[in-house]
């Protein structure tokens, strides 16, 4: 019976996750066009913080109630996810995804370039204040980096904030109101996953990897496939970069300050090589600019195979 109740809750909660997630990414459009912001940076921003709270959120509260190797299965999970299943998914349905963006090639190597040190801060074991610090400058100069490629200067965009009609105060409410619905909804989603694991005797070390990181990056899927499905490849293609980057970083780092966080070898040993498989992978398709379906196919035979390798070890 209990079952039951959180499978219908978990439906419902991702009908108004779907849904929530559409018009976060019709606002954050509008946004953009009325602002004359490239909307590969709305993708790496706006896009990638709110879909990525969940994560975020997870992590801090898993973090406080002591669970902290949780953090880094969850990051190194959701990373992967990202990329392998919801690239992956996109590139399936959209067959052919262009990536002839030039700013795709410097963002990719920043992503490249963050995991990386993720990695070797991570390899040790133990996630430090120290080394939590470290990746939140990082942050800050990767938020710099992004604002310095946008090419319209604060000046620009506050004359056309005030001269465009089709911004408003209820569009930027909007905005908001969507993007706490996307992530409130994530959580009941995520929570009614982790009781349907809890009542089906899934073991609790899986759920760092699988269905945590799964139900947190449940709204970068559904923003990336509403994204692609109304032709804004740069927003879609931009969240999966800066949603990595920023679970590579912050969410690493804050549950971090509050207390350092365990990596344990289970993550280590399955985590480490599919991520850089997947970065490896994405890569490879940014320089030959684009994901097919045959790529998308690829990807998702690799996310099934990750999911058979955790199952196994633990």
């Amino acid at each position: 019976m209990q079952i039951a109740l959180w499978l219908i809750i978990f439906v419902l909660a991702l009908a108004v996750l779907i849904k929530s997630s559409s018009l976060f990414v019709e606002n954050a459009d509008k946004m953009s066009r009325a602002l004359q912001i490239n909307k590969l940076f709305i993708g790496v921003t706006v896009l990638a913080i709110g879909t990525s709270l969940p994560e975020l959120m997870s992590g801090i509260l898993a973090s406080a109630q002591g669970f902290t190797s949780v953090v880094p299965a969850n990051v190194f999970g959701s990373n992967i996810v990202n990329v392998l299943l919801i690239l992956g998914i996109g590139a399936y349905i959209a067959k052919n995804i262009s990536l002839k963006d030039e700013g795709f090639k410097g963002q990719t190597g920043l992503l490249l370039g963050v995991s990386t040190l993720l990695i070797i801060l991570s390899y040790d074991g133990i996630f430090t204040r120290m080394e939590a610090l470290v990746m939140i400058a990082v942050y800050v100069v990767y938020g710099l980096f992004a604002i310095s490629e946008h090419r319209a200067g604060r000046f620009d965009i506050l004359k056309n904030w005030l001269s465009q009609e089709k911004w408003t105060a209820k569009n930027l409410l909007m905005l908001i109101g969507t993007g706490l619905l996307v992530t409130a909804s994530a959580f009941l989603t995520m929570h009614s996953l982790t009781e349907i694991s809890e009542l089906t005797k899934i073991l609790p070390s899986m759920l760092g990897a699988s269905i945590l990181a799964l139900g947190t990056s449940l709204p970068e899927l559904t923003v990336t496939l509403s994204a692609l499905k109304k032709g804004q490849t740069q927003m879609a293609v931009g969240n999966i970069i800066g949603s990595n980057i920023f679970n590579a970083t912050l969410v690493m780092a804050i549950p971090a300050l509050i207390a350092p966080l365990n990596v344990t070898s289970d993550t280590l040993i399955l985590g480490v090589p599919f991520l850089l498989i997947s970065l490896i992978l994405f890569a490879f398709a940014i320089l030959k600019e684009k994901l097919s379906a045959f790529d998308g196919i690829l990807f998702l035979i690799i996310y099934l195979t990750f999911l058979g390798q955790l199952f196994n070890i633990f």
